[in-house]
């Protein structure tokens, strides 16, 4: 497959949510292409596939030495979308705020790149957005995703609107202020409409996920806890770090730091065992 070819498709499995299916052709293209950003692609399309360590061990090596190994050349704000994404799904708190910098300068256009084919992987304030939500930064992340929505609004992007509204969704569902639950359902509902239309399978399933989760009975919790608290509680109960429970939950590692002192001080425990020993008294533990 050449280089084209692999290019293209990568831009359109990310368009439909489905970028986890290229690791084995870009992984044939980041070796016989070494001069085009396809192992920063690589690295994505396995935190996408949930390939953690692998996509981890891909983020770091790119990452060190101030992105040494990350070409300044025409793929370069591309280079950083994708290393955004990457990010985002693995809770690595540390690269996003390396990348934050270097992003920011394009917070008002779109990333496109004609190196390998050309491709537009939709506006930088979504990738921005992406990065604000890992280092706990829901109110700023709110704004990057409205923005971007608006910029893709412009290009009548449908598929990039629907990712940005579940941005947008996800940063007020973590900003939890009066009247936000009900601004992100219809947020989400407008996606699964969209994703549902285009076939946007993997973003349908997320966000349908998440509706669903908004519309269940909200229950009575112990200890005046939160939903949210109270997932953060039964993996902390199952022996996850806070970074696994950043991978499963889909938030930042700052957020889960937050839940659990919140969780500390609402139950008055002092540290993780005596947490997972008050989740099992409450019948809480899975």
């Amino acid at each position: 497959m050449g280089p084209y070819h692999v290019a293209v498709i990568m831009a359109l499995r990310h368009m439909q949510g489905r970028l986890g299916e290229m690791v084995e052709p870009l992984q044939d293209a980041a070796a016989r292409y070494p001069g085009l950003p396809f192992r920063i692609a690589l690295a994505a399309a396995l935190a996408d596939a949930g390939q953690v360590g692998q996509a981890q061990a891909e983020v770091e090596r790119l990452a060190a030495g101030d992105l040494a190994a990350v070409s300044r050349s025409g793929g370069w704000s591309l280079s950083l979308a994708l290393l955004a994404d990457a990010c985002y799904h693995l809770g690595d708190a540390t690269t996003a705020a390396q990348l934050y910098g270097p992003l920011e300068p394009y917070a008002d256009r779109n990333i496109a790149i004609a190196r390998a084919g050309t491709i537009c992987a939709g506006p930088a304030s979504y990738f921005l957005g992406l990065l604000d939500l890992t280092l706990g930064r829901p109110g700023q992340a709110a704004r990057r995703f409205e923005h971007a929505a608006a910029l893709a609004g412009r290009l009548q992007a449908r598929p990039m609107i629907a990712f940005s509204l579940e941005g947008q969704a996800r940063a007020l569902l973590a900003l939890d202020r009066p009247g936000d639950r009900q601004h992100a359902a219809a947020l989400l509902g407008q996606v699964v409409a969209t994703a549902h239309e285009l076939g946007i399978r993997g973003l349908g399933e997320r966000a349908g996920a998440l509706l669903k989760e908004l519309a269940a009975p909200t229950a009575a919790w112990p200890a005046g806890l939160t939903g949210r608290e109270v997932e953060v509680l039964r993996l902390i109960a199952a022996g996850c770090s806070n970074r696994a429970i950043a991978q499963a939950l889909f938030i930042s590692p700052n957020t889960v730091l937050r839940h659990v002192s919140n969780i500390f001080a609402k139950t008055g425990v002092a540290n993780r065992a005596e947490a997972a020993a008050y989740a099992t008294r409450q019948g809480l533990a899975e």
